[in-house]
């Protein structure tokens, strides 16, 4: 699946807590004190509740706060939005606000401008030839039904065309012209068929449109499986919780993308890029044989220093019962 400047949609990963601690309260508080507590508690949740406050888990720019709140005092950004204190979430604020301006512009375009407008916007990589074809095959006509009531030369070479549509020949549709000249009914025929003709032009344009629109709202739909399936695969991972935090905000602000298009203009990181996934078979990536081919011999030297590194840090789960430093098991090493 192709990851598209827009293919992220703004979650919150729910990791689980591995802190299962809990306060203890003695006997001798009496229930004034807890009551007490219990207030201050509510009213320190209800300062914190201000949808201007960044999020304390992620790193916030006093520069991206000071943007945000400007443009929220100034109306600039007038949607809701979980702001968390960097230029990536205010990025996101004024994308969605942008969305939001655009289908009010929309709504305020003269009628007959309103579908190209729509057209334009939803079909992905638009280019001018098939804007062209849109207006070509779905354009109002240049005159009204007034016009065709008024000017008899007008109907006639419209209901001319129109009959020549419907794969009549020549001395057909001479004969119904002149039948309809000789009863008068040539300007209510043509008003006729120009309604007809309309219906089928707005009928057949508004079924492009809505099928566009069907197909942006499955694609959106997939796109917003697929991120909530890789944040419950990372959160059934048994990284720390702070590392599965890096990883998901590395997926949803776009660095990570940013960093792929990186890698492909760089031959050096490229490589070790190609050489890492040669063990994806389809479904997953091989970590075991990675490993046996990361750790042979010809790099001892990267293995002794990941074994030194794991071995003296407290990340380690395999620790001694007798103390000293934990022995590492490279074989149940998970890259992280």
């Amino acid at each position: 699946m192709e990851i598209g400047d827009d293919f992220l949609p703004e979650l919150d990963f729910d990791f689980d807590e591995q802190d299962d601690t809990k306060p203890v309260i003695t006997n001798n508080q009496d229930e004034s004190e807890e009551e007490i507590e219990e207030e201050e508690i509510e009213d320190d949740n209800l300062e914190d509740d201000s949808e201007d406050e960044p999020s304390d888990n992620i790193d916030s720019d006093e520069n991206a706060v000071a943007a945000y709140n400007y443009y929220k005092d100034n109306n600039f950004i007038t949607i809701d939005h979980e702001f968390d204190g960097t230029f990536d979430s205010l990025k996101e604020a004024l994308d969605k606000q942008a969305q939001v301006a655009l289908v009010s512009a929309i709504d305020n375009f003269p009628s007959f401008l309103k579908p190209i407008i729509e057209y334009a916007t939803l079909k992905d990589d638009i280019t001018p030839d098939e804007v062209a074809n849109f207006l070509m095959q779905y354009q109002p006509p240049a005159f009204t039904e007034d016009d065709l009531r008024n000017d008899t030369d007008l109907a006639e070479n419209y209901l001319t065309n129109s009959l020549k549509q419907e794969g009549l020949e020549p001395d057909e549709i001479e004969d119904r012209l002149d039948y309809l000249k000789d009863r008068g009914q040539l300007a209510k025929e043509a008003i006729r068929q120009f309604k007809k003709d309309e219906s089928t032009r707005e009928l057949e344009m508004n079924a492009q449109i809505e099928q566009l629109k069907q197909q942006e709202q499955i694609e959106e739909q997939q796109q917003q499986a697929f991120v909530q399936n890789f944040g419950q695969v990372l959160n059934d991972t048994n990284w720390r919780n702070d590392h599965k935090q890096v990883i998901a905000h590395e997926f949803t602000s776009g660095n990570f993308k940013t960093r792929m298009e990186h890698i492909f203009e760089n031959p050096k990181a490229l490589v070790k890029l190609v050489d890492f996934l040669a063990n994806y078979d389809g479904e997953d990536i091989n970590l075991d044989k990675y490993k046996k081919s990361a750790f042979s011999p010809s790099v001892k030297g990267v293995k002794d220093t990941v074994e030194k590194y794991w071995s003296n840090s407290s990340l380690a789960n395999n620790k001694s019962s007798k103390g000293g430093n934990p022995k590492v098991d490279l074989s149940e090493l998970e890259l992280i």
